[in-house]
């Protein structure tokens, strides 16, 4: 059997607010884990676990996560922890199109509020980028194969499954937009 909690049930015990039997009932090997919020490193492979989940049990094709969803959800703190996470990304799901990408519209609205803070080092916004067309698409395309090897630990391989290309593609667009090899991903 397996149980979780986020409470000290030691002190619980002391305070008369949980059976001291039932702990030592419970507590044959226990396992201290961190909150999510601590564990920020995490969040793109549990992100990319969750969305690949969501996508077979609703039987629905999704391209994965465009780079300005990603980034909002990188920052936020999940004070719901991990079940919170599962939550945001079955919804995400959800409201994509069939073989779409999930978008910032997608996720909850004390999400979206992050929206407007100085942006973090993945990813990018390829709807508000500035210049041209081609300049948008490239960062775009730029901030969702960092997300994807990120999401890797920076296995080339893995990730170019997770894109739905060819190792040698990915490779070639590695160089093309300049995303150093040695830059750490995991």
């Amino acid at each position: 059997m397996v149980a979780a909690t986020h409470c000290d049930l030691q002190r619980k015990i002391g305070e008369g607010e949980f059976r001291e039997d039932l702990y030592y009932r419970l507590s044959v090997f226990p396992i201290p884990l961190p909150p999510l919020r601590e564990r920020r490193d995490d969040l793109p492979a549990l992100i990319m676990h969750f969305t690949r989940h969501y996508s077979q049990h609703y039987r629905k094709q999704t391209r994965g996560m465009a780079p300005l969803a990603l980034e909002l959800l990188l920052r936020y703190t999940y004070p719901g922890n991990i079940r919170e996470l599962r939550n945001i990304v079955e919804r995400c799901v959800i409201l994509c199109d069939q073989d779409g990408y999930i978008l910032p519209d997608h996720l909850p609205d004390q999400i979206l509020q992050l929206r407007g803070q100085t942006p973090l080092a993945v990813g990018s916004d390829a709807l508000s980028a500035p210049g041209s067309l081609r300049e948008a698409v490239e960062a775009f395309e730029s901030g969702f194969i960092r997300n994807a090897l990120a999401a890797c630990n920076g296995n080339q391989t893995r990730a170019a499954g997770e894109l739905g290309i060819a190792r040698r593609t990915l490779i070639e667009k590695i160089n093309r937009y300049g995303i150093s090899r040695s830059q750490n991903f995991g």
